[in-house]
Formats: C-alpha cells, structure tokens, sequence
C-alpha cells in the first residue's frame, strides 16, 4: 500500500481536497505519451500505473475508499465505463475548474450511456466527460443506477453532436433507481449544439429520490421549445428532488428560442416534488406545466393541516 508520507506534496493535496477519509490504495491512469506518464513512471509503485481508466479498475478493491487520480489527458474510451463497485474513487489530477477540465473522458464507440456508476459511496471529482459523436443510439452521458453517490467539480458535457441533440429521450445525467446521490458545484450540459428534440439535461427515473444537485450550473442550447431542464419520469409517483443555489442556463443566439418548460413532468407522475433553493432559470417560457405546478416548490413552505402555502407564491406560472 502506498503511504501518504511517500506522497508527492501536490498529490496530497488532491486527496485531502477530496473530501474522503482513509483512502486505501491510490492508481494512477496517464496516457502512454503524456507528460504525466513520463513522469511517473518508474516513481510509483510497480502495478499502480495504467494507461486506461478500465485497466486501473479491475485493480481496485471494493468498499475501502480505493482511488484513481486521472491524467490532466484525453482519455477515448471503446468501450462503456461500468463503476459497479462500492467506495472507490476517480479524480481528475487538474486544479478546480468550473467546465472543460483537461482530465477528460470522451469515446471512440457508440453505447447507451457512456458512463453508468451502479454501485454505492462512490466519488467522481475534477473531470471532464465530453459525450456524442452522431449516433441516436448515445443516449445518456452518465447513467446512475446505485446509491449515495457523490460527483464534485465535474463537467459533464453532451449532446456534443447534431444527431444526440436531436435524439428524442436524450439526457446529459440519467437517474435510475438512484437515492441520496450529490452534485457539488458541478456543470451539466453545454451550450454550443442546439437541442432540437423532446430530450433533458436531467432526467428523473423510476424509483429515483432523495437526490441533490448543490451549486450547479445547468446548460442547455435550443432550437425548438421541446427540450428540458429536467424531466420527471412517467413511473415516478413519489419522492422528491432538490436543487439548491443553481442556476439553469438556455442559450440561444438572440436569447428567444425559450424552452416551453423548464421541469417536465411525465402524465402519471403524482406525487414526486421539485425544490428549488435560491436558483435562476433563463430563456425558458414556464418552469412547469400549469397541471403540475404543485409538484415544483421554489423557498416555500407547506402546512399540511389548511392546505395553504406560507412564504413565495407556490405557482411557478409567471406567464398567468
């Protein structure tokens, strides 16, 4: 096991940074030809450097906070990235950022979700995923399916092409089943290729709760009315999701192609709530449908006993 004492000074810092507590063992992943590579060669411990994120994987055990620092490079990927195991971590080896860190993954291949992170208490932090190359078959970014994970200081960027911008059912970040899941001060989205289908930045699945978008920076470009913020599923009958201190973005080259709706809610969504704490949503004509903007609450404050909203008016319905 590496010790922290044999550390470099820098690599410390990203793993105090990291906000995790009694990190096992630390792999590296650095492109054969990168600076990074160069120099860490020979200066690591034997079978700690790997020149790609699937073959550090299966180096890393399950359930002790084992973690992978990614090279300030491209990494391509041929093949789906599946983050099934529990408490482990990647870490983009690159100073804070806000969008385009230079840890960046994209693909050379088309698959339903470029990344899908199944199992618990895993982190994603400081990287750049860049997703779409012109198939309708991308459809999802990052896919997360299990629960209490964390992503900070990411950038998660798609659709980056005209035909997964145009692809009805796109998301950026796809919730399957996901609890308790975290974004900190992350940006979803871009706004350089117009959507120009029924498709979402955020996508709320069946049995998804209790998740949590901190700080975040929402991105969207349109050509049609159809996209979305997010988008609540049709089996979504319960639960909620929170957005706090956010700000949701549509760009446009005259600022007038405005989203119809902000937050889509699916025809049999019942239950489920959208919080919104201190955020800012531009270029978009309603935040909700007006049959559903009860499920959409923005610094208010419910009392169940008479039925009556204290505080800001319940209705996001600024057009009526």
């Amino acid at each position: 096991m590496i010790k922290a004492r044999n550390l470099d000074p820098s690599i410390r810092r990203i793993i105090e940074g990291m906000g995790v507590a009694g990190v096992s063992d630390i792999h590296y992943v650095a492109t054969v030809d990168g600076n990074t590579h160069e120099f860490l060669d020979g200066k690591v411990e034997s079978g700690k450097l790997h020149p790609t994120i699937g073959d550090a994987y299966v180096n890393v055990e399950s359930g002790r906070n084992d973690t992978i620092l990614l090279s300030p490079d491209s990494h391509s990927q041929a093949a789906a990235l599946t983050f099934d195991k529990n408490m482990t971590h990647l870490v983009g080896m690159y100073p804070d950022a806000a969008m385009n860190h230079r840890a960046r993954i994209g693909h050379s291949d088309d698959f339903d979700a470029l990344i899908t992170v199944s199992g618990y208490g895993n982190l994603l932090s400081n990287i750049y995923t860049m997703h779409g190359r012109g198939s309708a078959t991308n459809l999802h970014n990052v896919e997360v399916t299990g629960d209490r994970n964390t992503f900070k200081k990411c950038h998660f960027g798609g659709p980056m092409n005209a035909t997964e911008s145009g692809t009805a059912g796109y998301s950026t970040i796809e919730l399957t089943g996901a609890k308790e899941t975290l974004f900190e001060d992350c940006t979803l989205g871009i706004e350089t290729v117009a959507r120009s289908a029924a498709n979402s930045v955020i996508r709320v699945g069946t049995d998804s709760s209790r998740n949590i978008f901190k700080g975040c920076k929402i991105l969207s470009m349109s050509s049609a009315t159809t996209p979305y913020y997010v988008e609540i599923g049709s089996s979504v009958t319960y639960g909620w999701t929170m957005f706090e201190d956010c700000i949701f973005i549509n760009n446009s080259s005259s600022w007038t192609s405005n989203l119809a709706l902000g937050v889509k809610f699916g025809p049999a969504t019942t239950a489920h709530r959208v919080f919104f704490k201190n955020c800012q949503m531009y270029n978009v004509t309603d935040v909700t449908d007006n049959t559903k903007e009860a499920g959409v609450l923005f610094n208010t404050v419910w009392s169940a006993a008479d039925a009556t909203y204290i505080g800001l008016p319940i209705s996001p319905d600024h057009t009526s």
